[in-house]
């Protein structure tokens, strides 16, 4: 389970999420395919900042976290 919802696939494959807790703003569908995911995460991905200053940022945290990678 991942953030209240669990990961499971449709009878295709395609993959879907089934929401644990149903609210109003997943509408009347428990489980809602990838597709509706895909197009706000690529446009989270897009708007990562991959500077100078956030790759230090990074490697300062994962270094403070013990991380040998």
């Amino acid at each position: 389970m991942v953030g209240g919802s669990a990961v499971s696939t449709f009878a295709d494959g395609r993959h879907r999420k089934h929401h644990a807790n149903p609210c109003a703003a997943w509408g009347r569908k428990a489980r809602l395919g990838d597709e509706t995911w895909e197009a706000p995460v690529l446009a989270q991905v897009a708007g990562i900042a991959l500077d100078e200053r956030t790759m230090a940022s990074v490697v300062a945290t994962a270094t403070m976290c013990g991380s040998d990678h």
